[in-house]
């Protein structure tokens, strides 16, 4: 099953994309973006931004292995670059807490 998830990674810092964790432990991730914050903006940059390819595949040890579900905010911000466009009127995890004060 896949989703859209945030995981800190070695290499990337905090990534979010959609996700599958596979049975070996690796992590697929389509159309992964590292987070970025500053001066109370969000930024998300592609990973894969120029590469044909637009799946990461991360080996067990180079992400940890717990995911995150985004904030409404992240979550719909991704959406509206990579997703369907659609905003939702509420997180996907059911937390409607804010990351942008």
């Amino acid at each position: 099953m896949s989703s859209i998830k945030i995981t800190f990674t070695k290499a990337f810092g905090q990534v979010i994309g959609d996700t599958t964790e596979s049975l070996d432990g690796s992590l697929k991730i389509k159309d992964p973006c590292m987070i970025q914050f500053g001066n109370n903006q969000l930024g998300l940059i592609p990973i894969l931004g120029t590469a044909k390819e637009k799946e990461l595949i991360l080996p067990k040890g180079e992400y940890t292995e717990q995911l995150f579900t985004p904030v409404e905010e992240i979550y719909n911000y991704y959406q509206s670059q990579f997703g369907s466009g659609i905003q939702l009127a509420t997180s996907p995890g059911g937390n409607n807490g804010s990351i942008i004060r």
